[in-house]
């Protein structure tokens, strides 16, 4: 799993799993960037209407949520930070007084 969250580029997967991870990086890094072709290839990789709504969704879900967080300075539970694989994996940032003062300001409590 942690491979695949590195570089999803190197690992054997079928080629309807490249057509969807290729999407789903493209949704959720440039959006606007997607396009009626891009949805064609998921179509012609094997996924339907439902299927295609279920990941824009979900990737959509975990972008806001992961920018919600940035946003208002959400830090990271301290045992978290202690797994090395899931700092790894998800590139957790370090804690705020360990970030430069430009980072965003955490909301009062």
């Amino acid at each position: 799993m942690l491979t695949l969250a590195r570089n999803w580029r190197d690992v054997p997967l079928s080629e309807a799993d490249r057509a969807m991870l290729a999407y789903v990086e493209l949704v959720a890094l440039t959006p606007s960037a997607a396009t009626a072709e891009h949805l064609t290839t998921l179509r012609q990789a094997g996924f339907g209407d439902p299927e295609i709504f279920e990941i824009v969704m979900v990737t959509a879900y975990y972008s806001l949520r992961c920018r919600m967080a940035d946003g208002l300075g959400v830090e990271i539970d301290s045992r978290l930070r202690q797994d090395a694989t899931l700092v790894e994996a998800f590139a957790f940032r370090p804690p705020s007084e360990e970030r430069a003062s430009s980072a965003a300001p955490r909301l009062s409590q």
